[in-house]
């Protein structure tokens, strides 16, 4: 594991004194703005601790999925201390939920010895989570959520289903009856006809619509099926 740290802010207030901090013990941050762009940093590399600045409750949204993607200490430092608020991030897998220091040392402290927890006690991780992102879209498949542009886009069962059988292989064609075998599977009526499908794909467009999508995901490959547009 490389000696970095994840931290999410989306201020820039004492992030370079936070840097020479940690680099005192030889330890590198790597900054981002929001709970979705650190969902993206934890699939490309290791962290040795997610440190989280609270200034509002959108990080619970996600901190879950960063719990059960990596198996590293998170820390959430909150300027404005909330008791419910830190039942829940603890409930949701944070590590540790502490008033915002006074100190810069104080906060590193802190970290500091939630590593050196994890470190001593060997954590080890649950089987990894499938997650699968493209472009604005970023899909969980253990947890069947789809978030767009940072959004939950709240779907259906068989929508779901139908998202993820495109997005697994970005420019493939799907048949109609591929289509039927995969998300009509536990219907005794799996051949229900393109029409069926023809409103499903409907509905999932209408949703990323309503989300202020810049791209039309899905194409019609008329009288075959459908696929996800490759993007370049």
């Amino acid at each position: 594991m490389d000696n970095w740290i994840l931290a999410i802010d989306d201020s820039l207030d004492n992030f370079e004194a936070l840097q020479k901090e940690w680099l005192k013990h030889h330890i590198f941050v790597k900054k981002v703005n929001s709970s979705q762009a650190a969902l993206n940093q934890l699939m490309k590399m290791d962290f040795l601790l997610v440190i989280i600045v609270a200034g509002n409750t959108e990080y619970l949204l996600h901190l879950k999925l960063m719990r059960d993607m990596k198996p590293m200490p998170i820390l959430v430092l909150s300027p404005k201390y909330n008791a419910s608020e830190k039942i829940e991030a603890i409930q949701l897998g944070a590590d540790e939920y502490l008033p915002y220091p006074s100190t810069i040392e104080e906060a590193v402290a802190s970290g500091r010895a939630l590593i050196r927890r994890y470190t001593v006690l060997n954590h080890q991780a649950e089987k990894p989570l499938t997650i699968i992102t493209y472009h604005e879209i970023f899909m969980c498949v253990e947890y069947r959520k789809l978030f767009l542009k940072g959004n939950e886009i709240e779907l259906t069962r068989k929508e779901f289903d139908l998202l993820h059988l495109l997005i697994s292989n970005i420019g493939r064609v799907y048949t109609h009856e591929q289509i039927y075998r995969h998300v009509w599977i536990d219907e005794a009526d799996n051949m229900c006809g393109s029409y069926s499908i023809w409103c499903l794909v409907a509905r999932i467009r209408k949703k990323f619509r309503s989300a202020s999508c810049s791209s039309e995901y899905i194409q019609t490959v008329r009288d075959v099926g459908y696929r996800i547009k490759t993007i370049i």
